[in-house]
């Protein structure tokens, strides 16, 4: 957008004394309003973008971290535990000391019955049933069939030709005759009846030709050109400025804006972060790497020997209970799984 505030690709317009006269009384105004809403503009950025970098580095490093040691500890571990001690070896056994030998016993009941009973009696039922087709259904659907032939014909077809032939037939003909001396009477009267409507929307069309065109008339020489001339010398020319007067306003308390924030940051530099920076290089730094060597040395001293103990007493008792194979005990200097954050932080 040029200075003079004319759009982009829209041709020069001529400059009138009223667009001289407003140009920068609106500018001053428009600068003054503008100044303050930048400024919160940019405040409110500012503060948007380091809440944002808040928010990811927390979920990162704090939420993250916190929510895998919950749902591991809580609910993964125990559920494990209760699927590998409880779960397993219930279904385990109630598989092979009840649910086998059940199923073994149903299926040689279920044997004999279907060799001593059910083939002998399917037997039985099927010479049955084929003696009974053979001797009494068919010869009774035979004598069926030549009835219903007989009263088919003699009772329905022979008549109902009759009645077709000597009373539908004639009775249908008269009726059509009848009804085509009816359709052409009644396309006579529709050409009629067209023709008379077709002169009546004729003159209707001349009318709306004529209103049309004063109407037109009237809109042109009272609406279009007047508001037409007005928006040409008077609201566009306004539109202009007031739209260059915004952007210059927009532009200029952009460096005012940029420059309080410099003197913001070099302020909160030197009188925050310097201080802080200092105290956790002598305070909080120290204290991180002594709790980080006091959990290695936990980790080290205390859970591997805990968790090779109740390893090996898993594996023994599984060999008591189920007779499995006792597997080698894990190597005391095996490295341990790192949580996913741990390797990052090395």
């Amino acid at each position: 957008m040029g200075e003079q505030g004319e759009w982009e690709g829209a041709p020069p317009a001529a400059e009138g004394c009223l667009v001289v006269a407003v140009r920068v009384p609106v500018r001053v105004v428009t600068f003054a309003v503008v100044l303050p809403v930048r400024l919160v503009w940019d405040a409110l950025a500012a503060i948007a973008r380091a809440c944002a970098q808040a928010l990811r580095w927390t979920g990162r490093r704090i939420v993250l971290p916190a929510l895998y040691l919950a749902g591991r500890y809580l609910f993964v571990v125990p559920l494990v535990a209760l699927f590998r001690y409880v779960v397993r070896p219930a279904a385990v056994a109630a598989w092979r000391w009840g649910i086998v030998p059940v199923a073994m016993a149903v299926d040689a009941v279920a044997g004999f019955l279907w060799r001593r009973v059910a083939c002998p009696a399917g037997r039985g039922i099927a010479a049955a049933v084929r003696f009974l087709w053979r001797r009494v259904t068919l010869p009774t659907g035979r004598a069926l069939r030549a009835v219903l032939r007989f009263l088919g014909t003699y009772l329905l077809v022979r008549p109902g030709t009759f009645v077709w032939r000597w009373a539908v037939l004639p009775v249908a003909r008269a009726v059509g005759w009848v009804l085509g001396l009816l359709w052409r009477g009644v396309v006579l009267v529709a050409r009629g009846v067209g023709w008379v409507l077709g002169l009546a929307w004729r003159g209707v069309v001349l009318v709306a030709r004529a209103v049309g065109k004063a109407v037109g008339w009237l809109f042109t020489w009272g609406v279009r050109r007047p508001g037409g001339a007005l928006w040409r010398r008077v609201v566009a020319p306004l539109a202009r400025e007031l739209w260059a007067a915004l952007c210059f306003a927009w532009r200029g308390t952009a460096f005012v804006s940029r420059a309080l924030g410099r003197a913001l940051l070099w302020a909160a530099r030197v009188l925050v972060a310097a201080p802080v920076a200092w105290v956790w290089s002598w305070t909080g730094a120290p204290a991180l790497r002594g709790l980080r060597a006091a959990g290695r040395w936990y980790r080290r001293a205390v859970w591997r020997p805990v968790a090779a103990a109740v390893a090996e007493a898993r594996r023994t008792v599984r060999h008591v209970l189920f007779g499995a194979q006792v597997r080698e005990p894990v190597r005391r200097g095996a490295e341990p799984k790192r949580l996913p954050w741990e390797d990052e932080r090395r």
